[in-house]
């Protein structure tokens, strides 16, 4: 092949890939609904899991590693592990209950309830991808299964993104393009809210910070969503509690309340919650101080504070 030649192919296959990434445009719909799935479970403190074999479970690692570090400009790590990188785990599974088990059951110690599981099969049909995002389902994460034309259906609980075409080395690289796409859309959409969204934990998060807490001898006080509008009132109520330790928690269950909470700098960590979980929360937590807001006329109370802060009032 003379220098010509080569060039001629190179101009050949660079134009072939242009005509890839315009094909992708008949996928925009699903590859929205899948970003706006992930990023949705990312501010509400929960995780992605990713995983595939070969070329695709390169993809997953690359998938995760741009939401750990940075895709195209600074933002908070979001937290994300690939289920085929660990040699260890991966080969100790595959011995002991075969290789179609390898991420399913790493899916099951991983994950938690409203966590997304990113599944990549060029083909759509490697049994360890889809018996991880069955396992994805019924353990109430959000499956996405990122996959080529042709691919079998996978139910109506599943975030299915085909890229147009069959050929694998076509498909793998259409995949790139989709995970770059997905990590500009939480970079685009995401990132301005970063400061907000980096105190929101699940329950589960929270308990790991709280181990660290402790070991680190971090009062941790406690207190729910007080009021129906966060006003001077409310402001001055998380400053007073804040002074009753190291570390602010607010559960709160009102949207709109949790985006103001967020965003004061007095508060640590938020964590949205029903009564319910509320009170889980607080049996598991086990802070060491728990505020509860002042009614008409009267003073806050605090249970576990061992040197009690005068409680300023609303004009103090």
């Amino acid at each position: 092949m003379t220098s010509e030649s080569s060039t001629d192919f190179v101009r050949g296959q660079l134009a072939e890939r242009s005509r890839f990434i315009t094909d992708l445009a008949e996928c925009a719909e699903s590859i929205a609904a899948a970003g706006e799935a992930i990023a949705a479970a990312l501010r509400r403190g929960r995780r992605v899991l990713t995983f595939g074999n070969g070329g695709s479970a390169a993809d997953a690692q690359h998938f995760a590693t741009e939401l750990v570090g940075r895709y195209s400009g600074e933002r908070r790590a979001w937290p994300s592990m690939a289920l085929c990188a660990d040699s260890a785990v991966l080969t100790a599974l595959a011995n002991d209950y075969g290789y179609e088990e390898v991420f399913a059951r790493q899916v099951v110690a991983a994950g938690r309830l409203g966590d997304v599981a990113v599944g990549i099969s060029t083909s759509g049909r490697s049994p360890n991808v889809i018996k991880a995002l069955e396992s994805a389902r019924r353990h109430g994460l959000q499956p996405i299964l990122l996959t080529g034309a042709n691919a079998p259906g996978d139910g109506a609980d599943v975030l299915v993104v085909s890229v147009p075409s069959t050929r694998t080395a076509v498909v793998q690289e259409m995949h790139a393009v989709v995970v770059h796409v997905w990590c500009q859309m939480l970079d685009e959409f995401h990132a301005p809210h970063d400061a907000v969204v980096s105190k929101h934990r699940s329950v589960e998060a929270l308990l790991e910070e709280r181990h660290q807490w402790r070991l680190d001898q971090r009062t941790v006080v406690w207190t729910s969503e007080p009021f129906g509008t966060i006003d001077a009132h409310a402001v001055r109520f998380f400053e007073w509690a804040r002074q009753q330790g190291d570390v602010l928690v607010v559960g709160v269950g009102q949207l709109d309340s949790e985006r103001v909470i967020e965003a004061l700098e007095v508060v640590d960590r938020i964590v949205g919650l029903d009564p319910l979980a509320a009170e889980r929360a607080l049996a598991e937590l086990e802070p060491d101080v728990v505020c509860i807001a002042p009614g008409s006329g009267t003073a806050p109370v605090t249970i576990g504070a061992a040197e009690l802060r005068e409680w300023p009032g609303v004009d103090g």
